[in-house]
């Protein structure tokens, strides 16, 4: 059916148009189809001039091709039938109307899609693989996204988008998200333009993200914003900021159990951050070589996994304070750690049950003492630990092959220079072991450092209680 111009008008009654054939658009200009069109098993659609549209709805059933051009449904509703594949190297290109999976059906496109306008929707699942688009309309319903989706304007309707692959999140648009995106792929936020997040229980907005275990979200620029109700942000995945541009999540945030990764610039988190309360961090890792900031950032204690990995790696309160300005305790299960030229001053006592890690370049001065009751203290060659007073490891291990600026008396843990092997660790100071503390070394040749144990104490030595000998096979 070769369609070069004009309109098939709707009427009366409920016309219809039934295409397992080859309908066919050519010459310039529009052309409209206002029955309710059915496209068949085995159809192919051909726009090769102008753009062919249909505005009163039907179904889309079977395998189906659209070859060529922008088929553009403008009206109506178009029932995307259980098992009906569409593909091609055209263009499905809804400029209005609605397309719906119905209940307990899965329907799918394999790079055909480009939503322009109106809506999709549906109880049952739309399968997107391949490249499909997003610029205008509202994109909700039941989708299981298995290729590449392009959201460049437009806005997330009510329903859960599932991302199996890849989303990128492109463009200068304001745009909104009133449902759930679910991500175990990976989506690359690179857009200049605010996403608004709208929660509204009687209305059906969720305006969530879930960034499911193994999922990556890269955030290069931009907002998440809280614009009506509690949209939120749940990471159990990696939040990745990258780029040396500030981007902001205005929505609450929750990471208790995914990681937060700050490679270049800065991230804000400017809503509520339900992993820090009462000057305590929480659940989550926190690998920062940029800046993170949130609001309140006082951590006094730690029960989290922070890295500070760059010499410009910092974590701020929001108006740009050191959050580490009070850190006193380090609380078992949780791990500190800083390496490549990030230095930490903390101002009084400090007190380790968890893991203490200082490596390469890096220096952990402590105004006062640093005192371990429980956990693991490492020091890395090239790192070094200066408290002010005296180190005092009253349980736990002392490892690794750097430097402890202090007095250091062991009265209930285990000195082991080395780490997974030999090394020399270095006090500088007097060192004091009581009847409850333990020193042990590892021999297996002549080398010092590299084939045994050296432990280098700059002034006097006092030993008591029990000397460890491993002695390589």
């Amino acid at each position: 059916y070769e369609f070069q111009q004009g309109q098939l008008q709707w009427w009366s009654g409920d016309p219809s148009f039934d295409n397992p054939g080859i309908l066919l658009k050519t010459t310039d200009g529009t052309a409209s189809i206002v029955f309710a069109l059915n496209v068949l098993d085995g159809s192919d659609v051909r726009v090769l001039g102008g753009q062919l549209r249909a505005g009163r709805g039907g179904s889309f059933s079977g395998s189906y091709v659209i070859s060529q051009g922008e088929f553009q449904p403008s009206g109506g509703t178009f029932v995307l039938q259980e098992g009906s594949i569409g593909s091609g190297a055209g263009q499905l290109r809804p400029v209005g109307g609605t397309l719906t999976v119905p209940a307990n059906a899965t329907a799918t496109l394999d790079g055909v899609l480009f939503l322009d306008g109106g809506t999709t929707s549906g109880s049952g699942t739309l399968r997107l693989i391949g490249q499909n688009t997003i610029v205008g309309g509202s994109f909700g319903g039941i989708v299981s996204n298995e290729g590449t989706l392009d959201w460049n304007s437009g806005d997330l309707g009510r329903g859960i988008i599932d991302n199996l692959a890849t989303v990128n999140i492109n463009g200068a648009a304001i745009r909104n998200l009133y449902g759930t995106l679910n991500n175990q792929g990976t989506v690359v936020h690179n857009a200049g333009g605010a996403i608004r997040g709208w929660q509204r229980d009687s209305e059906g907005w969720t305006g969530r993200v879930n960034n499911l275990p193994d999922g990556v979200y890269e955030f290069q620029q931009g907002q998440l914003q809280q614009w009506v109700g509690e949209p939120s942000f749940y990471n159990e995945g990696f939040l990745v900021k990258t780029t040396d541009a500030t981007t902001s999540i205005f929505v609450g945030f929750d990471g208790t159990n995914g990681t937060i990764d700050v490679e270049e610039g800065r991230l804000d988190l400017q809503g509520s951050f339900v992993n820090f309360a009462s000057n305590r961090l929480e659940g989550g890792r926190y690998i920062i070589a940029g800046e993170l900031r949130f609001p309140g950032a006082d951590i006094q204690a730690n029960a989290a996994t922070i890295e500070l990995i760059a010499p410009a790696a910092a974590i701020r309160d929001t108006g740009g304070n050191d959050a580490l300005r009070n850190f006193s305790t380090n609380e078992a299960g949780g791990i500190f750690a800083i390496a490549d030229g990030a230095d930490v001053t903390v101002p009084a006592d400090f007190t380790n049950a968890g893991i203490i890690d200082v490596e390469f370049d890096s220096t952990f001065t402590v105004t006062g003492n640093f005192i371990q009751t429980a956990g693991q203290t490492w020091v890395a060659e090239g790192g070094s630990i200066d408290p002010s007073n005296q180190f005092l490891l009253q349980g736990g291990t002392l490892e690794g092959g750097g430097i402890i600026g202090a007095d250091t008396i062991n009265s209930g843990g285990n000195v082991m220079p080395g780490f997974d092997g030999p090394g020399i660790l270095t006090i500088r100071g007097n060192y004091t072991q009581t009847a409850g503390g333990s020193l042990s070394f590892d021999v297996a040749g002549t080398e010092i450092g590299t084939q045994h144990d050296r432990f280098s104490v700059f002034n006097a030595v006092d030993l008591d209680g029990t000397l460890n000998i491993h002695v390589a096979d």
